[in-house]
């Protein structure tokens, strides 16, 4: 769950990202797990959804090492990947997320920007399309 407002805006390259509509200091929190707020799915409950449901989660989630699926709710879904984040990943002892911190100070109206690869099972293998930042 986001803890600062954002807001949604073309990211180059990218698509839509999501960004910041004010200043986040260095090592400051910006996403609080809530499975109260947010959808957190087992295995067997993505099997009795239909497949434009399942194809949602998997678009906009991200697998856990504890096998399940966790949804943001609110535009956290929107950060983008990048392997030079503006922002670093908190992980408890079971692999999962339970927040985000800003690794610098974050301006307003710059993007947020995270590393799929240490949060999403699925992306650590493969990123799912063409990862620009590490071209040559």
């Amino acid at each position: 769950m986001l803890t600062i407002e954002t807001y949604l805006s073309l990211s180059p390259g990218k698509g839509i990202g999501l960004f910041t509509k004010e200043r986040i200091q260095a090592n400051s929190i910006w996403w609080i797990r809530s499975e109260k707020f947010d959808k957190k799915f087992l295995p067997e409950e993505l099997d009795s959804l239909n497949w434009l449901t399942v194809q949602f989660i998997k678009t906009y989630g991200f697998l856990e090492p504890t096998g399940n699926w966790y949804l943001c709710i609110d535009n956290a879904r929107f950060s983008n990947h990048s392997v030079f984040p503006n922002t670093g990943n908190n992980l408890n002892t079971n692999g999962e997320l339970i927040s985000c911190s800003a690794k610098r100070d974050i301006e307003v109206g710059e993007e947020i920007l995270c590393n799929y690869k240490e949060i999403c099972l699925v992306a650590s293998k493969d990123l799912g399309f063409k990862d620009v930042e590490n071209e040559s």
